[in-house]
Formats: C-alpha cells, structure tokens, sequence
C-alpha cells in the first residue's frame, strides 16, 4: 500500500499494514470506584477502575482485500498513529477492534466512512 498525504494512522493486522485512517481520534477512560461510609460526605475509597479505549475516524482507506476482515469486527488489529501514517513508533493502540461503521453512499474501492470502534490497551 501506498502512503498518502493526509493519513494520520496506520492499521496493521500481523504485522502488515492494512489500512490508512484519517481524522483518528481516541478516548481513554477509566471508570471510577467509589465506597462512602455512613458518617462521612467525603468517600472513603476513591480510585481508577477498569479502562476503556475508544477509537473513531472519518475514513478507512484500504484494499479490497482486507475490507471484509475489517468490517467483521472480529479481528483484533494494532493501530500506529504518527504523522501522514509513516511512524511506526508512535501512539499504539492494540487489539483493536471495529464496531460500528455509518455508511452513507456506498464503500467502493475500499473506503469506509464513519468508523468507531474499541481496544484492549494503548
């Protein structure tokens, strides 16, 4: 695959990029546990709990080849960010995993518009 001006991430499955995202965006929240006692406004255990890693762009640019595998949701993928999609040392985001795409006018020559999904850490 070709890299092109403009992509900001790269998708990899096994080691082989598959995929170029534009417009990438991730969130990274933790939930929280809190315990209060009956005599006390303040809590009494307050800490992170569980983390969760979203992720979402504008557009997929892709093969045709790998449009099925991505669009099943069931692969687990290693996303790079790092500028126009050339870094392979910047933020990592593994097991990473499509679930949901909005289509609005069809997915031809392997574009997918609209796509968020999760992952396992970052």
């Amino acid at each position: 695959m070709s890299v092109f001006v403009g992509r900001d991430a790269k998708l990899f499955k096994g080691g082989t990029a598959i995929a170029y995202a534009k417009a990438i965006s991730v969130k990274a929240t933790a939930s929280v546990i809190e315990e209060h006692t009956m005599d006390d406004a303040e809590p009494a255990i307050c800490e992170p709990g569980n983390l969760t890693y979203e992720w979402s762009c504008e557009r997929l640019f892709t093969d045709e080849t790998y449009t099925s595998a991505i669009l099943a949701g069931t692969d687990n993928l290693e996303i790079i960010f790092g500028p126009g999609g050339l870094s392979t040392a910047g933020t990592k985001l593994t097991g990473a995993y499509v679930t949901s795409i909005d289509e609005s006018a069809g997915m031809d020559g392997g574009v997918i518009e609209r796509v968020t999904g999760k992952a396992s850490a970052m």
